[in-house]
């Protein structure tokens, strides 16, 4: 069985329902196409990543790792409310590294942790905000007018 990876679950053979992302137990990342329940055994057809379907023979209670499905997330300034480029996370929370970026700064917060005006989580820094200085400037401040796209 495949290492728990980041951004997956365990789920039990006989919960797996059709699309969902789950790793094989020889590793490879596929997606469920079909269940059928053979006697005392399971048999999964799954469309592997490389293309090619393959069937996987189960026990009832046997688990998978099921990966999270990639979402699409953007990093909002927390001074002019300008937004990053999109991007896909596995997570929910905008990536510094992979994603935002040039120029973005965060100052990282747990996801659940709410600040004042209202946002949870990471608070975000555009590049135009860090560049001209955020002294005088009020995070939130924007609330009530319309949101600017980053350029």
């Amino acid at each position: 069985m495949a290492s728990t990876a980041p951004g997956s679950s365990t789920v039990r053979a006989c919960d797996l329902r059709y699309g969902m992302r789950i790793i094989t137990p020889n590793g490879h990342l596929g997606t469920v196409l079909d269940a059928v329940l053979d006697d005392t055994h399971l048999r999964i057809f799954v469309a592997l990543e490389d293309g090619d379907e393959s069937s996987i023979y189960a026990r009832v209670g046997e688990t998978f790792h099921v990966r999270a499905a990639a979402i699409k997330v953007r990093a909002v300034c927390q001074f002019c409310a300008c937004t990053s480029r999109w991007h896909e996370t596995r997570d929910g929370r905008a990536d510094l590294w992979e994603g935002v970026g040039r120029g973005w700064s965060v100052a990282p917060y747990p996801p659940a942790h709410a600040h004042r005006w209202g946002p949870h989580g990471d608070l975000w820094t555009c590049p135009k905000c860090e560049r001209e200085g955020t002294i005088g400037k009020r995070p939130g401040a924007w609330e009530g007018t319309e949101r600017k796209a980053a350029a």
